[in-house]
This record gives C-alpha cells, structure tokens and sequence, in this order.
C-alpha cells in the first residue's frame, strides 16, 4: 500500500469518447447518433478533472440506452424510457440525476445549435431523479475491527488509514511513503490511484484537493509496522489518463 511513487507522463494517440457509439452517421444534422452529440458536448465543456468520471458513467448508464438513437428521433418517451432503466443499477437518485443532467445540457446545446427544435429531456411528462440526500452513517468500532481482522496482513493498514485518517480508498492505495511524517504526526493526501476502462493512472485526488490530515500515533504505529514487514514497491503509472493525454 505505502510504496513510493513515480508519476510516468505517456505520450500516446488520444482515444475519443466517442469511438463507443460507432461511425458517424451519413446525411442531415438531426440523423447524427444521439451519443456522438453528446461526447462531443462534453469534450467541448467537461472539465479536466471532471471528464473522465463524467464520461464512465455515460458510457456505462447513457449510451447503451440512448447511443443508436438518430438525434431527430430522440422523444421524450425514450427519455422517460431511458430515465427508468438506471434505476436499479445506480440506486442513488443523485448521480442519475447527474447523468441526465449532463445528457439534457447536451440536447439543450443542440436546440441552441438547430439541431433540435426542443430539449426532450426538458418536456413537462419528463421527470428528473430528485436530489438525494444520503444520510452517512459511520461503521461502529468492531465493524472497522472485524473488517481489518478478515484481510490479509498486507492490506490490514488500508483500514488504520480510512479509520484513522479519512482518506478514499484511491487515496490509500496511492499513499506514497515520502508523503507519511510518522515523528512529526502528519499525512499529506497528494494523489489517488484510480481505475479508467481497467486500467489504473495516479491522479489528483478528488476536487484536486491535496491537503495534510493528523496522523494519530496509532496510525502511524501501523504503517511503521507495515513498512517493516513487507517490501515497499516502486510503482510506475500514466498521469491522469491511461495515455497520459489529458
């Protein structure tokens, strides 16, 4: 887990978003595939630190339902169709109302555009996911204890880290030795190891927030002990991107 770090920027052709939703179609405007407006709208308004988690959830929740569809053809019947489906695979109403947000600010650049005389997504039957409001509740002292006790010794400072810090799961796997002040108490969240299309990158973490959080000593009585049992690791990955592009 706490291995030290190196941040590899690779040169490679740029894969689009858009290769998922096939060949551009032939003819007017209005027959372009529904997806391809959409990836183009977000290469065009996605920010940086954004995009990619932007374009996996389309990708995933979106463009199987909408990607086929010729522009002109895309009803608001589709759209309550299409609304409906993610339903049981992205339980929280807030990140499906995400996903339609971004799909329906495409559509509304399009009216914008002439390509479409009105937003489907934006028609008075259409019914947006409500914003959730999750309540958090904290894993109680033997949940944390029982979770650590399942896991291999190797991965058991993973929960002294979550537990005792705060991080992300990205942040943990990323955490890099250099960034532990084990005598001074301190931890400093510079990065997060995170997985693209099945492929892992180091990134910023979430927000692009580095910060430094306390490190309690029995925090750090259990990476010092990590580090003493197992071997720490060079680790070489892209930037931000699997191709380091963007």
């Amino acid at each position: 887990m706490v291995g030290q770090v190196h941040h590899t920027l690779k040169t490679c052709r740029k894969s689009s978003a858009t290769e998922n939703c096939g060949s551009p179609s032939s003819g007017s405007p209005k027959s372009k595939q529904t997806c391809r407006v959409v990836s183009e709208y977000l290469d065009t308004h996605a920010a940086r630190t954004t995009f990619q988690a932007a374009e996996r959830r389309l990708r995933l929740h979106a463009y199987p339902h909408i990607g086929s569809r010729p522009l002109g053809s895309f009803k608001p019947e589709h759209t309550r169709a299409w609304i409906a489906a993610p339903e049981a695979t992205v339980p929280a109403e807030s990140h499906r109302r995400i996903i339609v947000g971004t799909v329906s600010a495409a559509l509304s650049a399009a009216v914008d555009d002439g390509l479409l005389s009105k937003n489907p997504c934006r028609a008075r039957t259409v019914q947006l996911p409500k914003p959730g409001k999750p309540r958090v509740i904290p894993w109680t002292t033997v949940q944390v204890f029982g979770v650590r006790a399942a896991l291999p010794p190797r991965y058991q400072a993973a929960v002294d880290t979550g537990a005792g810090c705060g991080l992300r799961q990205g942040e943990i796997f990323g955490l890099d030795v250099d960034e532990v002040d084990l005598q001074g108490g301190w931890l400093t969240v510079g990065h997060q190891l995170k997985r693209i299309r099945g492929k892992y990158v180091f990134a910023l973490p979430k927000g692009g927030k580095i910060r430094d959080v306390p490190l309690p000593k029995v925090v750090a009585t259990a990476l010092w002990d990590h580090s003493k049992s197992f071997e720490l690791i060079d680790v070489t990955l892209p930037w931000r991107t699997p191709d380091g592009s963007r």
